[in-house]
């Protein structure tokens, strides 16, 4: 898995891989933000920089309590164990992009700014979260005829050129999921629980394998089902989407009623509701500024998703069409914390001579190696045998071995013979 360092800084920092082993909470987005603007006004300028800096430093930058530097600092020690964690996913072929990746859902981005999450994991065809779509959305428990209309809005939804953007729940979601990709459509299942499983059904696997369904996520992939997630999921389902239609919902309960309320008062994404009395909650949504529908057969999802919301016209989204363009990159107005600091990376590496693609492709095992090096030296205060170091990280052999090799090389380590053993460098700070 090739991260630039500013990813790795972002997933040691936010990530809850491995959480059982952890004692120290991950950041949340909003606590992320915070972070990013201190550095973004700091010398460090980049998460990137922090791996591999002491605790003085990294309090005196970013004017952090001893507590605050404690946090950041053993987060960042974390990078033996997200090393394997991350090696674990990518041979369950699941990936991460944070926010400071320009293969970042473009839409997240734009719809949610800072409430975006700072990393998404996600396994099949990322391309699709740049392509056109359409949130379909709806309760767990419907009848025939509700499970008549997701599957034909899924069917018209594919024909015209729009992958199906769903919560990947039972009912309406798996319903319309499973008819557009009988259609030979495209589905983007925003998940708020475990993608592993998920990844466990033969028929969601092929789809993923035929690069026609994006499985992505806010929460780790094999976390459980928690409420909470589901909420926040609901907002990244809508934001994916040029529009969203609600088949069924309950009246003041349940996650399709919150995941619509909380649209609606945003104002962002425009929302259809399927105009049916049968599902109470629907004609208190369409009350509450919902677009009512009633025959599926009239209308066409093209010119309904070309009705963008007042409040997003500004953003110059493309004009949607059959051809699934992608969305047009962000301008320089448009870009936030995190963008600025995907852009400092760039510039920097673009005024050496390096290629832009070649600054975003640095070796993962670099990233990781920075990462763990403040843990080892640590380690080293007193001489190490190699199986002591191999003991105490847990680590392979051959990989103990190549970041011994090159601490030695960077002078940060002394190695003795007879027998062979490992210590800190004098003057060397942790």
């Amino acid at each position: 898995m090739n991260l630039t360092n500013n990813a790795m800084a972002t997933v040691l920092l936010c990530s809850r891989l491995n959480s059982k082993a952890q004692s120290v909470t991950p950041f949340s987005t909003k606590e992320w933000n915070l972070l990013a603007e201190k550095l973004l006004k700091s010398l460090i300028q980049e998460p990137g920089n922090l791996l591999g800096m002491n605790k003085l430093d990294i309090k005196g930058n970013l004017n952090l309590n001893d507590d605050e530097a404690d946090r950041v600092c053993n987060l960042l020690s974390r990078g033996a164990n997200i090393a394997f964690a991350l090696d674990d996913l990518e041979k369950k072929s699941i990936y991460i992009t944070t926010r400071s990746d320009s293969n970042y859902p473009c839409r997240l981005r734009k719809i949610l700014g800072k409430n975006a999450p700072p990393l998404l994991y996600y396994c099949g065809n990322l391309e699709l979260a740049s392509q056109n779509s359409v949130a379909i959305v709806g309760s767990r428990n419907i009848d025939s005829d509700g499970e008549k209309f997701a599957r034909r809005l899924a069917e018209k939804s594919a024909d015209e050129g729009y992958a199906v953007c769903s919560g990947g729940a039972k009912g309406v979601d798996q319903i319309s999921e499973t008819a557009a990709l009988d259609k030979n459509g495209y589905c983007i299942s925003f998940l708020a629980d475990s993608m592993t499983r998920k990844l466990r059904q033969k028929n969601i696997r092929d789809a993923v394998i035929s690069k026609r369904m994006l499985l992505i996520s806010a929460v780790n992939p094999d976390a459980p089902f928690l409420a909470a997630n589901a909420m926040s999921r609901n907002k990244y389902v809508y934001a994916m989407s040029q529009c969203a239609f609600v088949v069924a919902s309950d009246y003041k309960k349940g996650g399709t009623w919150a995941g619509a309320t909380e649209n609606l008062k945003s104002g962002k994404i425009t929302t259809y509701i399927w105009d049916n009395q049968k599902y109470r909650g629907n004609s208190h949504l369409i009350q509450m500024g919902g677009k009512g529908i009633a025959d599926l057969e009239k209308l066409s999802i093209t010119e309904l998703s070309k009705s963008l919301p007042q409040v997003i016209q500004q953003l110059d989204f493309d004009t949607v069409s059959r051809t699934s363009k992608p969305l047009k990159p962000l301008t320089n107005s448009q870009l936030g914390i995190d963008d600025l600091i995907c852009k400092s990376e760039t510039s920097m590496n673009e005024s050496k001579g390096i290629k832009e693609e070649k600054a975003n492709t640095r070796l993962d095992k670099d990233s990781i190696y920075l990462a763990v090096l403040p843990m080892l030296l640590e380690y080293l205060d007193a001489p190490k045998s190699l199986d002591e170091i191999i003991g105490q990280f847990e680590l392979t052999k051959k990989q103990t071995q190549e970041w011994l090799n090159r601490a030695v090389k960077e002078k940060v380590v002394l190695k003795a013979s007879a027998p062979v053993k490992y210590s800190k460098a004098d003057g060397c700070v942790k």
